[in-house]
């Protein structure tokens, strides 16, 4: 059964949350606006591995690079001349990847390892506005904030195993 009746509410509530009161300009008074979206993401690079599992591996990571997408939101807030800026994303892909160049145990290890490396970030921002000057035409404003980056989980996993490798460098173990 489709449920066509709720989208005209739906609609009406997405485009009420942009308001302004009206003032001497066209952004002063209370305002508050939401927005989200999809944006593309694309993860990938290269960069050198080292862990010590009681022996140690390293060579270079090379990560085929992966595009998702990925839902990105915020919200402004404010009664002129001040305003406040939050939006956020998050992105956890699993990356095909490649050990090259590898050494375990000072050991040479000949050929490549296939692994699959996870990447889970999330970004959010906040940010307080202040104009400097502001006119019916146009305004000039200084934006200044703080970014969060955080890291939830950048982990390799192996593919395959490592040739001649103890316990812990079997396919699944995880770096």
């Amino acid at each position: 059964m489709k449920r066509h009746n709720l989208l005209i509410p739906i609609l009406v509530l997405a485009m009420s949350s942009s308001c302004a009161l009206p003032g001497d300009s066209a952004w002063s008074g209370a305002h508050f606006n939401a927005f989200g979206g999809m944006i593309d993401v694309s993860s990938g690079g290269e960069t050198e591995i080292t862990s010590n599992l009681g022996a140690t591996l390293e060579g270079d990571l090379i990560m085929t690079s992966t595009k998702d997408s990925v839902f990105y939101g915020g919200a402004r807030i404010g009664f002129a001349p001040i305003e406040f800026v939050y939006s956020q994303f998050a992105v956890n892909s699993d990356l095909d990847s490649t050990i090259t160049d590898g050494t375990y145990s000072g050991v040479p290890i000949t050929g490549d390892i296939a692994t699959t490396t996870n990447l889970d970030l999330s970004l959010r921002k906040l940010m307080m506005g202040m104009d400097l000057f502001n006119s019916g035409t146009f305004r000039i404003g200084l934006l200044i904030g703080v970014d969060e980056l955080n890291f939830a989980n950048f982990s390799t996993s192996l593919d395959e195993d490592i040739p001649g490798g103890p316990p812990g460098t079997e396919k699944g173990a995880s770096y």
